[in-house]
């Protein structure tokens, strides 16, 4: 039937969005919790339609010359990055740093 058909592309369970995202389920619920990802609710059934999980992950992408600075431990002013991205404690004076 057209319709299911249409309702099953547009609407995800909560284990079929976390297989998409290729995550479980406790951390889509966390992400869902924090508002990081979309979904919606009728009653008590949460689902989650596949574009928005497909935005949660081009929101989420890295990569270019950011990243590549970050592998090399470097940013381009040349301080040294935290390997999560954060600028890096100085090193304390003595150490080998």
């Amino acid at each position: 039937m057209i319709v299911e058909n249409r309702i099953s592309r547009r609407c995800l369970t909560t284990r079929q969005a976390a297989e998409y995202l290729g995550v479980s389920a406790r951390t889509l619920a966390k992400f869902k919790k924090a508002g990081s990802v979309r979904y919606f609710q009728i009653g008590k059934v949460v689902s989650y339609d596949p574009v928005d999980l497909d935005s949660f992950i081009d929101g989420n992408k890295k990569g270019g010359d950011k990243d590549v600075e970050r592998k090399q431990g470097g940013a381009v002013d040349g301080s040294l990055l935290h390997p999560c991205g954060r600028p890096a404690a100085p090193a304390s004076p003595g150490s080998n740093g």
